[in-house]
């Protein structure tokens, strides 16, 4: 499967802060390794979406986060690494090293644009293809905005961007780039040249869901500082034909103040900002080691980290004591510790965290979910944090149930399941026979839903798990369309007789 075969990806278009605040590279082997790299991009991502309604010859509805220093011409590139070479550019590439065809797993980066070199003429880009159909803005920092006006030089008024911020970053876009705005209409911004919008402006509230092409997109309020009044981070969700993926994009924040804690719950994709390894609440953002109690907390099984820049980490050298980093790292340096800890938290490769790199490519494990072959167990994860693992024991004619959240864990285990006659979508156990007491029975219903709400639920699995009359566990979980596909296809497959 290649990266064009796929409905939906996230591609990573710059990963630097502040690139005048790196630091030293005589004194920072992280700022040596930013410096002596030919391209150097803030941080943003773009994600592709299959939308119909592209224009004729689009296949994908491109949403931009973020466009900070070096991030359009890191557009041209991502063009060119995801849909070969364009005719309105002169596109060369000259081999320097591996071949970037590389070992490809999903779930996981398919690819980075390292291993080749792309020489542009830019100055034959009329088209706006290689540009987004929209952008998002998390707040008005330098590292984020930068080449705005350089984007909108690509737009007019019969195509123009859709641009998304808040009331308050706005503001700030007007004090930073008067020459956009017309002041008269706050929502509309016009070129200083022509009377004809170039872009059109959205002005977003936290917890408002907003449907951009094929995306829902829902802002949720961020304290990154105080000089950073109205940031927000995105929660990004795409369904395309049942499949639904989630992409929380939380760079640049230190709290996050959410209407509905389960909207951060397990997402397809974290990417996370962390300035330092070590907390340092004085940045504005999480570290790295914040990172890992948050991709528990949410379930975030795949994490990206941007924006690591490690200068702060220099002060826990003062205490003999402290046995963590204590100087700013190497990309490679920063994922070998990250890899150690990880083991730590989650011995059993459930969670992965990388530090990523521009060019990097991300696509979802849905892709190939319905490949897969169905076997004697099932792990699923609910909208509203809790995971269910069911395990068929052939051999004693048993059924194992693991029911987990933030806080508890039932083991449970039944004998002689089977399916209701009259209805295949529920199933029945009965209780285990010990030496004094018999344990408790179960009854576990898959239920389709009639309608969708905010969290994007279309199924629900009522378990119910009583002894006599009183309840072990008792609840109705929330799944969407295709977990609750998977758990259904699992029950008939193993139970019909």
């Amino acid at each position: 499967m290649t990266i064009r075969d796929s409905d939906f990806f996230v591609r990573i278009n710059g990963v630097l802060p502040e690139i005048s605040e790196i630091g030293s590279p005589d004194f920072s082997k992280r700022a040596a390794e930013i410096y002596q790299t030919k391209s150097k991009v803030n941080t943003s991502c773009s994600l592709f979406a299959y939308s119909r309604e592209a224009d004729a010859g689009e296949r994908y509805f491109h949403l931009l986060v973020d466009v900070g220093e070096g991030v359009v011409d890191s557009l041209l590139r991502g063009y060119a690494q995801v849909y070969g070479v364009e005719a309105n550019r002169k596109l060369s590439s000259r081999n320097i090293g591996n071949n970037v065809e590389q070992s490809r797993k999903s779930g996981s980066p398919i690819g980075t644009s390292s291993a080749t070199s792309l020489l542009i003429d830019t100055g034959n880009a009329n088209s706006t293809e290689a540009y987004p159909n929209a952008l998002l803005l998390t707040h008005a920092h330098d590292d984020h905005i930068k080449e705005l006006p350089k984007l909108i030089k690509h737009f007019d008024s019969s195509n123009p961007l859709i641009l998304y911020c808040t009331k308050s970053c706005f503001q700030q876009l007007k004090s930073k780039f008067p020459e956009l705005f017309n002041a008269d209409t706050p929502t509309i911004a016009t070129s200083s040249a022509s009377s004809d919008p170039k872009y059109i402006l959205n002005l977003v509230e936290p917890d408002s869901t907003y449907e951009i092409g094929p995306f829902s997109v829902v802002p949720v309020q961020a304290f990154h500082g105080h000089d950073s009044e109205g940031s927000v981070v995105y929660v990004i969700n795409y369904n395309h034909e049942g499949h639904e993926r989630k992409i929380v994009i939380g760079w640049d924040f230190l709290e996050l103040y959410p209407s509905d804690k389960n909207i951060l719950w397990n997402p397809d994709l974290l990417i996370l900002g962390t300035q330092s390894y070590n907390p340092h609440p004085e940045t504005g953002m999480i570290s790295v080691n914040d990172s890992f109690s948050f991709i528990k907390e949410w379930n975030a099984r795949e994490c990206y980290i941007v924006h690591y820049r490690g200068l702060l980490d220099a002060k826990e050298a003062q205490n003999q004591w402290f046995r963590g980093p204590t100087n700013p790292m190497t990309a490679e340096e920063l994922q070998q510790t990250i890899d150690a800890n990880l083991k730590i938290i989650s011995s059993d490769g459930t969670f992965k965290m990388r530090v990523a790199e521009e060019g990097m490519l991300w696509t979802s494990r849905v892709d190939h979910l319905e490949k897969e072959v169905i076997e004697d167990s099932v792990e699923i994860e609910s909208l509203d944090r809790y995971i269910l693992r069911i395990k068929k024991d052939f051999e004693n004619e048993m059924i194992k149930l693991v029911i987990e959240d933030k806080i508890n864990r039932y083991d449970l285990r039944f004998v002689n399941p089977h399916l209701d006659w009259n209805n295949k979508n529920i199933l029945y156990a009965d209780g285990e026979k010990g030496m004094l007491a018999k344990g408790p029975e179960l009854r576990l219903e898959v239920i389709p839903l009639d309608r969708r709400d905010k969290n994007q639920a279309s199924w629900a699995v009522d378990v119910d798990v009583y002894k006599g009359r009183k309840n072990v566990f008792k609840n109705r979980i929330l799944l969407t369309n295709l977990a609750g596909r998977r758990l259904q296809d699992f029950l008939i497959h193993n139970y019909i007789p």
